[in-house]
């Protein structure tokens, strides 16, 4: 898990103005976060995220915190297995807008098609079945934007079906396409990018699904800045 090491204020003061509209900038911080648990070398995994002051002041966190948000509920019901407590915080700022597994599943829901979804498994995706084929590519992308790792389920034919753990905090964002079918997350191996990604088709899947987040993300960003523009 990760945790607050440091809250810099830096020069992201208000009385800064945009160019473009002639409004204040809204305050921001500068986070330094560790991991609780070392790297392999020895030393602790530092990331550094930048953040609305306003998020730190909502969410009551402070240096020293942990990196979740504390007995926050979700902000609706959703399906995907460990929904309840999928609380983690993001550690990348590559994606503006995705905070919480909960926000990456929103956008996911919008992204994830039929060309992201596994060869093998396209002719039976349908949007009622969103998830169905996407569980690698959805868990390593997850794990760029909070952290923590991979593990995977052994399913009949030899494939590892994807997860994510942070810390305490385990969820699968493509459980869905089971069914009601229980799956065992429990003892699992940790999967390995390099392992997956040694099939071209899956690397380009990946690939593509980030490019799509992104975009996303940005025209997210940009429907925000206009709304706050014409308040």
């Amino acid at each position: 898990m990760w945790k607050i090491k440091q809250i810099f204020d830096g020069d992201y003061g208000c009385e800064e103005t945009c160019s473009e509209t002639g409004q204040a900038k809204e305050p921001m911080v500068s986070v330094t976060l560790v991991e609780e648990d070392t790297g392999e070398n020895g030393k602790e995994p530092i990331k550094y995220v930048t953040v609305p002051d306003r998020f730190l002041t909502e969410h009551g966190l402070e240096e020293g915190s942990d990196w979740r948000l504390a007995d926050q509920k979700p902000p609706k019901e959703y399906a995907f297995w460990g929904w309840e407590n999928a609380n983690v915080l993001a550690v990348s700022n590559d994606y503006p807008g995705i905070r919480t597994p909960w926000d990456l599943y929103d956008a996911l829901s919008e992204i994830w098609c039929s060309e992201t979804c596994a060869p093998r498994m396209r002719d039976g995706w349908t949007k009622e079945n969103k998830t169905l084929g996407q569980c690698s590519i959805t868990a390593f992308l997850a794990q760029d934007i909070f952290g923590g790792k991979v593990y995977g389920i052994l399913r009949a034919g030899g494939n590892y079906h994807c997860y994510n753990v942070i810390g305490d905090c385990a969820f699968d964002l493509t459980s869905e396409q089971f069914g009601s079918e229980k799956l065992d997350y429990t003892e699992n191996p940790e999967q390995s990018r390099e392992v997956h990604f040694a099939k071209e088709e899956k690397r380009l899947r990946y690939e593509y699904l980030r490019q799509q987040l992104k975009k996303y993300c940005n025209k997210t960003n940009e429907v925000w800045r206009e709304g706050i523009s014409a308040s």
